[in-house]
């Protein structure tokens, strides 16, 4: 004799319970990015590579205009600096010749005084004697 024993509907959904089901496996999975979504990003970062490049090289060509002028820019200030040295050169040495002019005038002046004193004592002398 068999025991073989039945197995009910309800024997078999208790014996599934413990199995997922395909809405239990889809509601878990949900919050995963799925192959769909991970192109999706990848072509957007492509994109976004593509665009930096992009921007980059733009950058690179400013940065170089920029160089080019502090280049340019560069050569006038040492133009200027060359000049100044010059003119400053070409100040103290006039203000060094009217240091010696005003030693020299004041001289002179002493000079011009003296004369000037002996003159009028001879001019004194000479309308004494007259």
């Amino acid at each position: 004799m068999s025991n073989i024993s039945a197995l009910t509907k309800t024997d078999l959904a208790t014996a599934l319970e413990k199995y997922a089901t395909k809405t239990d496996l889809a509601t878990a999975l949900e919050k995963y990015a799925t192959k769909k979504d991970i192109q999706i990003v990848r072509n957007d970062l492509k994109r976004v590579e593509k665009n930096l490049r992009g921007e980059s090289l733009k950058l690179e060509e400013r940065l170089e205009k920029v160089e080019d002028k502090v280049v340019v820019v560069d050569g006038k200030l040492d133009n200027l600096q060359n000049t100044l040295d010059s003119f400053l050169g070409r100040l103290s040495t006039m203000e060094e010749e009217d240091v010696v002019g005003a030693e020299q005038t004041r001289n002179i002046r002493i000079e011009v005084d003296d004369h000037e004193g002996r003159i009028t004592k001879l001019e004194s002398v000479s309308q004494t004697t007259a």
